[in-house]
């Protein structure tokens, strides 16, 4: 392929074609250019879905410790209003963790979607 562009460019230039010449040579810039565009699309893809997944874990990371230390909020917090706050820290956490799963699986879809179209 990039003898073929080689043979076109070189044959531009013998023939003094300049005008030609230019509009290749833009129209070569312009397709490296959707190139590092489309690399830099994905990266920056993949970088969130891999920020998304951290912060999954980290998530449930949170929800697991206090959900193990639990039982210790009818043992060391006598006050109820901290035993409320506390039933409502995990709640949310529980919240966020089947938030961010379902994000997750509607990304890895679309990616899906996304691979099939682009192989046919």
């Amino acid at each position: 392929m990039i003898k073929f562009f080689n043979k076109i460019r070189k044959q531009l230039l013998g023939e003094n074609k300049t005008g030609r010449y230019f509009k290749y040579a833009i129209g070569e810039i312009f397709l490296v250019m959707i190139g590092i565009l489309l690399a830099l699309q994905v990266n920056n893809w993949n970088q969130n879905r891999q920020l998304q997944k951290e912060e999954v874990m980290v998530l449930k990371n949170f929800y697991q410790e206090f959900s193990e230390n639990s039982y210790m909020k009818d043992i060391f917090i006598e006050d109820p209003a901290l035993r409320k706050e506390m039933v409502s820290i995990i709640n949310l956490l529980e919240s966020e963790i089947k938030k961010h799963n379902q994000n997750l699986v509607m990304l890895s879809a679309v990616k899906a979607s996304q691979t099939k179209q682009s192989i046919t």
